[in-house]
Parts: structure tokens; sequence; C-alpha cells
């Protein structure tokens, strides 16, 4: 096969073309311009019009992109001085279509939710849930993940018709941030969601307002937030068709992956084993008659999202009874996470990690806080801190992050 055969595209912009993994003249995608196959990831090549099926070519599509963020700047030019004080500039270009995101000059900052009641122009919020004023106090684990979707549904075209097509409050708060900007009302709807999913304490205070306590770790926000839309199902048979399929589906929202001496080896490999089929003798007790039909478990999986929850035991065992908040923290440099895991025909890319700084217990069901540590392209990172005023670049070879 000749080397003309291939859309040739900046050296390391597509992760698979860059480990030679170059798309095949049989393969499903193909730059509606030129012809030229490509892989359908957003690093080699953007969908046309919406349509998933008619592929542009990283190259080919480089003038329309450069065309479309003049239009966009120029939009931008012309808005009254209120509007651009507003730091609505996402407006006229919702989803940011940069020209290349791996130049940290073309990536523009999006806004950050600010941390409980912290922000500057915010004494209380309300609540469509309750009379009075609102005041919560330490949200970093609701924060972190809006930070990291909605960067998700910034940089990826898939993604962001994924959640305008899948509507729950969650993903259209999400939407509404990343359309218009972030004002008092944001902070309103993120008390509602809040209290309404993750049931957080709350204390009466003095003149009516009520105090909202969100501590609450990342993986109950994780659930709470996606119960419509789990990565993983998991349905149950037997052979002998038993009680045990009635209410068989069970929703897994993230994957748990047991480090290795702290260190993440072989991913991809432990993905495949968990979404692997699994047979074994049913063992279903009914009337004190034992079910010896052959029990499957087949999982499913979405081709929205995944999530995975990174801990380390140190005796190596892992247990439904035990739970992953009271692991040791897991230190890895940013550029030690694959940027990319295949299951069947779908591919996932990275687009963040979730961290966690502990207090003195050094437990993530203690006092601490949670970061989002999202990349945009294949090497920018940022920090989205809720306690700083704007995200922070940050290097991928940064060491110790939890």
């Amino acid at each position: 096969m000749d080397e003309d055969d291939f859309l040739v595209v900046p050296k390391k912009l597509c992760p698979l073309c860059d480990a030679g993994s170059l798309p095949l003249k049989s393969g499903a995608h193909k730059c509606c311009i030129c012809g030229v196959p490509v892989h359908a990831l957003s690093t080699c090549s953007n969908k046309r019009l919406e349509n998933d099926e008619l592929r542009v070519g990283f190259v080919c599509s480089l003038e329309d992109n450069i065309t479309e963020e003049n239009r966009a700047c120029e939009s931008w030019d012309r808005k009254n001085l209120k509007i651009k004080q507003s730091n609505s500039y996402l407006i006229p270009n919702p989803h940011l279509k940069h020209i290349d995101l791996n130049n940290s000059k073309n990536i523009k900052n999006l806004p950050i939710i600010k941390n409980g009641s912290r922000a500057e122009e915010l004494k209380g919020c309300k609540s469509s849930y309750m009379d009075g004023n609102i005041v919560l106090t330490n949200t970093c684990a609701f924060d972190a993940l809006a930070s990291l979707i909605m960067v998700s549904y910034c940089d990826s075209n898939k993604y962001s018709t994924k959640i305008d097509f899948n509507h729950n409050e969650f993903l259209n708060f999400i939407s509404k941030i990343v359309k218009n900007g972030i004002t008092s009302a944001t902070y309103s709807e993120r008390a509602d969601l809040i209290i309404n999913k993750t049931k957080p304490e709350m204390q009466q205070l003095q003149y009516g307002t009520m105090l909202v306590c969100c501590d609450t770790t990342i993986t109950n926000v994780v659930n709470s937030m996606f119960k419509e839309f789990p990565p993983v199902t998991e349905k149950t048979t037997c052979s002998s068709n038993c009680q045990l399929t009635t209410n068989s589906l069970k929703l897994k929202i993230y994957l748990s992956y047991q480090t290795e001496n702290g260190q993440i080896k072989d991913l991809q490999g432990f993905v495949d084993s968990q979404l692997k089929s699994v047979q074994s003798t049913c063992q279903y007790m009914d009337s004190e008659i034992v079910c010896k039909g052959v029990e499957e478990i087949m999982p499913n999986i979405s081709d929205m999202h995944l999530f995975i929850d990174v801990f380390y035991w140190e005796d190596g065992l892992v247990s439904n009874n035990r739970s992953s908040e009271t692991t040791e923290q897991v230190k890895m440099r940013l550029s030690d996470i694959p940027k990319l895991l295949v299951y069947n025909d779908i591919t996932y890319e990275l687009r963040g990690v979730i961290s966690f700084q502990p207090a003195q217990s050094k437990l993530r069901t203690s006092s601490g806080h949670y970061n989002a540590y999202a990349i945009r392209g294949t090497k920018n990172w940022q920090l989205f801190d809720d306690l700083k005023k704007k995200p922070t670049p940050i290097k991928e070879n940064k060491k110790n992050i939890n």
C-alpha cells in the first residue's frame, strides 16, 4: 500500500496515525472532499453537516476551519460592551471548533464554576426546592465533574451531539454553561441538582438561610448525575430460566481498576477483561431448591462515555465489600495515562482526570479537595480548580497527580 493512500496529518496529531495504525482503503470513513481514508477521531477528521458518516480530513478542513474561526471573531467584535463584559464569547461559536487544539495559543479558556458560594457576585442563591437563600459549602466534587464534561462537550463534536440528543438535568446544565456562559442562574441550577440528586446534609441558619453541606465523593456525584446514561449495563441470564433473570439488569456507572504498585499498566487489557461475558453455575436457591443451570453475565457498553475509578489496594484484593473511597492515593503522571481505549468498534478518547487532594487522614472519605485535569487536543492539559479564577495550564509530565 502506497504512502499516498493515506491522509498525512501533522505528527502526533492523530494518536492512531502516530502509532502507525493508518486507516485502510476498505475502512468505513473517507474524507468526503479528497476521498482519502481517515479515522473517525476529532484529531484526524471532522464530521460534515452533523453527519457522522460524512467526514472531512484534517488537512482539507483547515481552510474551512480558519474561515469559521474568523467569522466567530468578527461576530464577537461586533458585540456591544455589555455583552463583551459578560464573558459569553461562547455564543457565536458554541462548540469551540479550534483549528488545532495541540497549539496552546488556539485554546480558549472556559469559565470555572466557583466553589460553594465563593463567587464575588453571589452572596447566596435560590432553589426551587425551598424558600429563602441557599448557601453551599465544598461543592468541589460536583464542580470538577461539571468542568470535565463541559470541556468534553466543547472539544468533541460527537460527544456534544450525544449530550444534545440525550437530555437529563445535569447534561442540560452543562449545555447552558457552554452556550450562555455562567450567570447567577447557573448557581441556582447547581443548587437544585445537588439538593435533588446527591441529598446533602442541610442546616437551617438565621434569617431564613439554609446551609447546604456538599461534602461528598466523586463516586457519589457521578452515580447521581449519570444514572440515566450508565457506561456499562450487565444482563444476567440462566439456561433454566429461573427467577434469577427477574430484574437482572445491573447498571455500572464506572469500572474499578486496581493498579499494580500504584502504576497504570495495560489499561486496555483491563477494559477488555471487564467487558467479556462470564459463565458459571447458577446456584440460585428457590424454596430450598438450588438451580443448576448455566448463569451468564453479558456486559453492554455505551458509546457515549466511560468512567474508570483508579485505586490501589496493597494486598491486591478487589471486593464488592470494600469501598475504593478508603484506598491509598494513586499518584501518576498525566502522560502515563493511555490517550485511547478501543472496545469492538468503539474508540474512547481520553478527555480528563478527576483528582483528589486528601486531608491529613489521606482517605477519600475525609475532608479534602477535588480538581479536574482536562486534556485539550493530545498534549495540552488544563487544571480546573473551583477555588481559582481561571483554568491553569499543566505539563503532562507533571508528577504526583492523585
